[in-house]
């Protein structure tokens, strides 16, 4: 799947997404997914995100348990999400991987420059979402879910209004990506879009990938998430623009 000579810049590419996501709960799939997708078609690399994302999911989730908003999780989150994630999954299914990999790179382009506006215009905070617009957000970040592994854009539109500190947040929305990401790797493994050589260079990424959520675990209590996401959300702008408008396969 991914030749030797280019593991180190996947590595590099999937450790800068991992250090995000465990310092504020979101975001590995979708940082690494649009870097790596300069140099491979994004859905070969999705299923090698979610094999590698279930155990930082795992760390960040038992580490941090206590902090895990459980009646949001298992009351709010997961009945809508869920059913989300098998409507993505489905819809994978009938889409050519071109348009999905076209599709990704807007739907992140739109998600960057909306997230770029709010931060700057943002003077208070903002209030819970009413109940409609809040189980579409659910439904459709299951949706996305199931698509590319990447829920984090619509779960933060509603979790980041439920008043939960950022520990709260990130341990909540990690215990969320470990169930939702068992889930795809198990539909991953029984479609055989795993090799044994697939399972070798993930085992070779959890060593960078252990070290990226290290520091990442320790940013989150010492550095303002502010410059970090703006960073971030730059960062995807100009790579998003570059994936939506690509041409064909890498």
């Amino acid at each position: 799947m991914i030749a030797g000579s280019d593991l180190a810049l996947l590595a590099a590419i999937i450790s800068v997404g991992f250090i995000v996501e465990s310092m504020v709960g979101f975001g590995s799939a979708m940082i690494s997914l649009s870097l790596a997708g300069l140099f491979w078609p994004v859905q070969r690399i999705i299923p090698l995100q979610v094999l590698i994302g279930i155990p930082v999911s795992a760390y960040l989730a038992i580490r941090y348990r206590r902090e895990i908003a459980v009646h949001s999780l298992t009351r709010v989150y997961l009945p809508l999400a869920l059913p989300g994630l098998a409507l993505g999954i489905l819809i994978a299914g009938v889409i050519p991987p071109l348009a999905l990999d076209r599709l990704f790179g807007a739907l992140v382009l739109v998600f960057a420059a909306l997230q770029l506006v709010r931060m700057a215009q943002a003077t208070s905070e903002a209030l819970p979402l009413s109940p409609l617009p809040r189980s579409l957000a659910l439904l459709g970040a299951g949706v996305m879910h199931g698509l590319y592994a990447v829920g984090g854009p619509l779960m933060v539109l509603v979790a980041s209004r439920e008043g939960f500190d950022k520990g709260t947040f990130r341990a909540t929305l990690s215990a969320l990506w470990l169930l939702l990401g068992a889930i795809l790797a198990v539909r991953f493994g029984i479609a055989g879009r795993y090799s044994v050589s697939d399972l070798g260079i993930a085992a070779l990424l959890l060593i960078p990938v252990a070290l990226a959520t290290r520091f990442g675990d320790w940013l989150h209590t010492r550095v303002s998430e502010r410059p970090f996401r703006l960073v971030s959300m730059g960062l995807l702008i100009l790579v998003a623009g570059k994936l939506s408008f690509s041409r064909g396969t890498p």
